[in-house]
């Protein structure tokens, strides 16, 4: 470790190290940047060192990204992934109680923990981090993919088949794109762009980021006011140390980032939902999950760092990379002039040791920053959320069309905006739909590759009989202490079965010219669909079309006349007169909504133009115009 330390410069290790923390906390705190798109923009400046120092700078940005990243997950309702949407779910409702500084505080304790522990791991691994890896194969994946399902009923505890219907939603929406079996597209209605599948990160604004914002734009009294506008470093710190009253959770969380990290191919994710429904299953809170549970945000945060202790273990060790992510990370190093692979273990294993001490210093770096941070950001968080609403919906907008500003695009955050909001309004869970998305695609690839590949001799296989005990013990558990609701009076709103039930209809109807083998696959997600809605309507009758428990939206009209104006109008003109239109409804004065929405279509400008070198134009025109009158 020395020699690499002194090959590379103990200045440029502590500069790259320092730099890179820093970088990666600035990505994390931008939504739309996050860690891919910072990687992607840190590879010329890693070409300016030595390998060493240049994978340290890599390394140490990309530790800190989901660390930062929980900042405006909590204060804003806005995740920069899937992974931080499961944050949302109960950080975003303590902000509104005016316990911001406190949600972060436990949420940096936890990224911090759980990155130390993931390091760890990944230590510890390196003398047997071959059998580690190899184990796993698409049997343990199919396991495991089915072992997240079933925790579906713990995110939504006291409705079972609510959460298994939106889980089957979303695992419909996962098929979307090539049949794995026949390589032809499959619900792809003649488009070729759904030949890929869908955008997660539309379907993540469209189902957490607009409904959050819509439903309330100020906090719960004047007292939580107060409390947020007043927040301090103190309840930074206070909130660290509830972390400590969790210390199983904690571990039991990151455990799980990372057995899923050391999984090539199944992604954060994955371990963030499972760890927060374990969290839901096994914690009692006296605030319900989903409604401003502390818990609800360490188990996540916890997960979501401590993956990439186990993601780093195939890609540095084997050149398999353990996520998208870690994909990038190769290319970056490759650019550098790292090479990765067994080599790793051998001649260049004081590299491996330098890289995961660069884990662990890089989030102990980020603790000052996070808590120097934190209060500026929720006293703005607390200023008028009338104002911060309709800026939050359009930087998450932007941000999930830089990539991909195409038409289907557009139509995927659109409608899962309206089904969003509709089982936002109905108070159904929305988290199942992210989790079936996630692991849905793992599911069919894993179970199609476990036949062919094993069949029934994958049985044989040491760690899929391990994990097929645990599975059958879990379900033997659910089976055991499951209870039902206690409260029936919440039980009506059978239109939104009727609306889920008709989307289901749809994707049969879909397949029913194309192969067998897609009619078989996505017969089977929508009959199951269809099977968790029926008892309800069966139960109800057609009763009110919402529960009394959901929540009322604001400014739906003009939202989704935004959405539909972005691909026509441009999304540079229909942000500013959607702003100017929401804005002006709060009460600020024309002179002081011109000069907000000016200023931000500025700095929307300068990132469309600068920093991800869109083709602006067809922001500013529209892109459907521009198809018009320029083809």
């Amino acid at each position: 470790m020395l020699e690499y330390f002194f090959a590379g410069g103990p200045l440029q290790l502590i500069v790259a190290l320092v730099l890179g923390t820093s970088v990666g906390f600035v990505c994390g705190l931008v939504p739309g940047l996050g860690g891919r798109i910072g990687l992607v923009l840190s590879m010329p400046l890693a070409v300016l060192w030595e390998p060493a120092p240049a994978a340290v700078y890599l390394f140490a940005l990309h530790s800190v990204i989901h660390t930062s990243s929980s900042i405006p997950a909590i204060a804003f309702a806005m995740p920069s992934s899937a992974a931080d949407a499961a944050t949302v779910l109960d950080g975003y409702p303590l902000a509104k109680m005016g316990r911001a500084g406190e949600a972060l505080g436990a949420s940096l304790s936890a990224s911090a923990l759980g990155g130390m522990l993931g390091a760890l791991a990944f230590f510890l691994a390196i003398p047997v981090a071959r059998p580690i890896v190899t184990s796993m194969g698409p049997p343990e994946l199919l396991l495991l993919s089915i072992f997240g399902i079933t925790l579906v009923s713990t995110v939504s505890e006291k409705f079972l088949l609510r959460g298994l219907a939106v889980a089957c939603l979303g695992t419909l929406f996962s098929m979307v794109g090539y049949d794995i079996r026949t390589g032809e597209p499959r619900l792809a209605f003649g488009l070729p762009q759904l030949a890929d599948g869908l955008s997660l990160p539309a379907l993540v604004t469209g189902m957490f980021v607009i409904p959050e914002m819509l439903a309330v734009m100020k906090l719960v009294d004047e007292k939580a006011f107060d409390v947020a506008r007043s927040t301090s470093m103190p309840d930074v710190i206070r909130g660290m140390l509830v972390t400590l009253r969790y210390k199983m959770l904690l571990l039991r969380s990151s455990l799980y980032g990372i057995a899923v990290g050391v999984m090539p191919g199944v992604g954060a994710s994955v371990s963030v939902w499972l760890a927060y429904a374990h969290a839901a299953r096994s914690v009692k809170s006296e605030t319900p999950f989903g409604q401003g549970a502390i818990a609800g945000v360490i188990a996540p945060e916890a997960a979501n760092n401590s993956k990439e202790g186990g993601a780093m273990i195939p890609t540095l060790f084997f050149g398999i990379p353990g996520s998208s992510s870690m994909a990038i990370m190769m290319a970056a190093l490759g650019i550098a002039g790292v090479s990765v692979g067994p080599n790793m273990l051998g001649k260049d294993i004081n590299l491996t040791y330098l890289l995961g001490g660069t884990v662990v210093l890089a989030n102990l770096i980020a603790i000052p920053l996070f808590i120097a941070s934190v209060p500026w950001v929720v006293r703005l968080s607390a200023v008028k959320r009338e104002l911060v609403a309709p800026f939050s919906i359009a930087i998450a907008v932007t941000a999930t069309l830089i990539n991909s500003p195409e038409s289907t695009i557009h139509l995927q955050l659109l409608v899962t905006t309206v089904i969003g909001l509709v089982l936002k309004r109905a108070g159904w869970p929305r988290a199942p739909f992210i989790l079936g998305f996630v692991l849905g695609g793992l599911v069919e690839t894993s179970s199609y590759q476990t036949a062919v590949i094993w069949g029934w001799s994958a049985l044989a296989r040491p760690m899929t009989i391990v994990l097929l005990v645990l599975l059958m013990a879990w379900i033997a558990y659910l089976a055991v202490t499951r209870r039902p609701a206690k409260s029936p009076a919440v039980q009506s709103g059978s239109a939104i079965e009727l609306f889920l039930g008709a989307i289901f209809l749809a994707g049969i109807l879909a397949v029913s010219f194309e192969s067998w083998s897609a009619r078989w696959s996505v017969g089977a997600v929508a009959v199951l669909g269809i099977a968790t809605t029926i008892p309800a309507i069966i139960r109800t009758g057609l009763g009110n079309i919402f529960d009394q428990q959901g929540e009322k939206l604001r400014h739906v009209g003009a939202t989704v006349a935004f959405l539909l104006a972005t691909p026509v109008f441009g999304v540079v003109p229909s942000a500013g007169v959607y702003l100017v239109t929401v804005v002006r409804r709060s009460g600020t004065g024309m002179s002081a909504a011109l000069l907000l929405v000016a200023t931000f279509l500025l700095i929307q400008y300068g990132l469309l133009a600068l920093v991800f070198d869109v083709s602006v134009e067809r922001e500013i025109v529209g892109r459907l115009l521009w198809t018009f009158f320029w083809r």
